[in-house]
């Protein structure tokens, strides 16, 4: 006899199992959906109607998605293999950039050919849009609805999604910027409250443009803003900077100008606002009125919210940018030595032996500069006393001018003065440091010698946006951070790594070290490992690194290296106790004096 409660024969069968399983609702419910919206084509349809088979799709999607994280469906679960297959594939493709810190040896020029068809693609097709710009949004729906009302549901969909996504995240950017420079200002206990006014007024500043401007004016200003960056930024002689790049399977490595880079990617970013804009409300661009208002409001969002974010990123990149052009540490002239005293007779004469001792001279006037010796003219012909010559300001008369030693003391004071302004501008930014709180990461990247390193910053940052302490260029003179420059590059350091929890006085013993090793062999031979050992609770490591191998460093916190490049790092970690590895004693050793340390305080 039949049980009156067993399974109908229809669910044994292959196609009757998935009404039986848990994803038979979500089966019928989304046929249901699509079967519905097919029908309803032949109907007269307003924007209206298409909100709402949009808001059903992106309900049921986050549904069935919520449903998956907690029984996991056979479809989504297959459908999500076959994706991650492609993953590897398209990976491989990939593109990554960094910094060439190194440039030697040279690397082989190409730049990267998929920003080439990225961006020639996208002019064509922007290309396309304004030409038929008078047509849109309303092509779509006589167009791809036409066709198929699903279809056309789907591709709303993505669009105002993207469209919302875009506008909240450009309207934060902003913020953002204005967000970082309220706390490094005074009065940081009131920054949250100032923060609430400055995102009220620029809501209201982008609401009163949106609607008193015409919607062709937020594209005219970005356009103008690219064109004003591209040409600080390219032309002419650009700040010296080379970006390294290989592909993401790890093959070859190739050096490309990283002012072209920079060009490309933002025109390719421009383009492809000014498509969404176009597609989203065409007609709105030309003045005209458009059948598809929620469509045109969202295009009016991602005009004005992107054009303000854009304009925000291109004044901080252009601050950089100028920076990098007029106050490049590396580029900058040594300082002068200030001479007083000197009879207006005799100042031709200083200024000859000056210049030809390879220093140059500076007569009273203006503000003086941390890093400047400074000299007094001797008004007698007596003899200067021993404890005269090594007294500041030192006295020189016409004997002097002709002493080698003499100008070889004063290049000597101006590196000693460079070291403590440095030293001093490390400690007020560290000290700033310390204050602040840190989210993520394990240390601090070092680089006051590099132009386009504004702020000490964190190995992986918890903000977009972070500025820790005083920028180097406010808290270390120009001279300070080229002597720096000139020095690191001499021991083959590109980079430091500082890792938290090492106080100012110690990270300061390693850079004396470095100071010493520089004096001793005046950059004739980079600096290694060992020569750091000998600080107590301190473990210093050199390594080299590129985009297409990392260091790995054992029992030793990881770095985020990524959009590093091909650099040499200094890395400065607490010693942790393990044992090390032997060290093989060289067969011969060079017997070399050894000096005073260079760093005087």
């Amino acid at each position: 006899m039949r049980p009156l409660l067993s399974r109908p024969k229809i669910f044994q069968r292959p196609w009757g199992k998935l009404l039986a399983s848990s994803e038979a609702a979500l089966v019928v419910g989304w046929f249901a959906f699509f079967t519905a919206l097919e029908f309803s084509r032949p109907w007269k349809r307003t924007e209206f109607h298409d909100s709402v088979g949009v808001a059903f799709l992106i309900v049921g999607a986050l549904v069935t998605l919520r449903w998956h994280q907690d029984r996991p469906l056979a479809s989504i679960a297959a459908m999500t293999g076959r994706l991650s297959q492609l993953k590897p594939v398209l990976g491989r493709w990939k593109v990554r950039f960094g910094f060439d810190l190194q440039e030697e040896p040279a690397l082989p020029r190409r730049f990267p050919p998929t920003i080439t068809l990225a961006v020639g693609g996208l002019f064509l097709g922007t290309g396309l849009l304004l030409a038929k710009s008078a047509a849109f949004p309303g092509v779509l729906r006589s167009g791809v609805g036409a066709v198929s009302q699903s279809l056309y549901t789907a591709l709303l969909a993505v669009l105002w999604s993207a469209a919302l996504f875009v506008g909240v995240c450009c309207f934060c950017i902003p913020l953002l910027y204005v967000q970082a420079a309220l706390r490094l200002s005074r009065g940081a206990g009131r920054a949250p409250r100032r923060e609430t006014l400055w995102a009220v007024g620029y809501f209201l500043a982008l609401a009163l443009a949106a609607v008193a401007l015409p919607l062709w004016f937020p594209l005219a200003l970005v356009g103008t803003t690219w064109i004003l960056f591209a040409l600080l930024a390219w032309v002419p002689r650009p700040p010296r900077l080379t970006s390294v790049w290989n592909w993401g399977r790890g093959e070859g490595l190739w050096s490309t100008s990283w002012a072209a880079v920079t060009v490309c990617v933002h025109v390719g970013v421009v383009l492809a606002y000014i498509g969404l804009v176009l597609v989203l409300s065409g007609s709105v661009v030309l003045g005209g009125p458009s059948s598809m208002p929620i469509s045109a409001f969202f295009g009016v969002l991602v005009a004005w919210t992107f054009a303000g974010a854009f304009l925000a990123e291109t004044l901080q990149m252009g601050r950089i940018l100028w920076e990098g052009r007029f106050l490049d540490p590396v580029t900058g002239k040594a300082a002068p030595v200030r001479t007083m005293g000197v009879p207006d007779a005799r100042r031709l004469e200083v200024q000859a032996a000056f210049e030809a001792a390879g220093l140059s001279v500076r007569f009273p006037g203006g503000k003086a500069g941390d890093c400047e010796p400074r000299t007094v003219w001797r008004r007698d012909e007596v003899e200067t006393p021993a404890q005269a010559r090594e007294s500041w300001p030192r006295e020189f008369g016409p004997a002097e001018l002709a002493d080698p030693d003499f100008f070889r003391g004063l290049r000597r004071r101006r590196e000693i003065l460079a070291r403590r302004a440095l030293l001093h501008g490390l400690r007020r930014i560290f000290k700033a440091a310390s204050q602040q709180e840190r989210e993520g990461g394990h240390g601090y990247w070092v680089a006051p010698h590099l132009w386009f390193v504004t702020h000490l910053g964190r190995d992986q940052e918890g903000e977009p946006l972070p500025q820790v302490g005083p920028s180097y260029r406010r808290a270390c003179p120009r001279e300070a951070r080229r002597h720096f420059h000139q020095v690191l590059k001499s021991l083959g350091i590109d980079l430091i790594f500082l890792e938290d929890g090492i106080s100012f006085r110690r990270f300061k013993r390693v850079l004396s070290l470095a100071f010493e090793y520089y004096d001793i062999f005046a950059g004739s031979r980079p600096i290694q490992t060992i020569h750091f050992s000998g600080v107590p609770g301190l473990r210093v490591l050199l390594d080299e690194y590129s985009l297409e191998a990392s260091p790995r460093l054992v029992q030793y916190p990881e770095p985020d290296y990524e959009d590093l490049g091909r650099a040499r790092i200094l890395f400065v970690f607490r010693d942790r106790g393990e044992l090390e590895e032997p060290i093989q004693i060289p067969d011969g050793w060079g017997w070399e004096p050894q000096p005073e340390p260079a760093l005087l305080l």
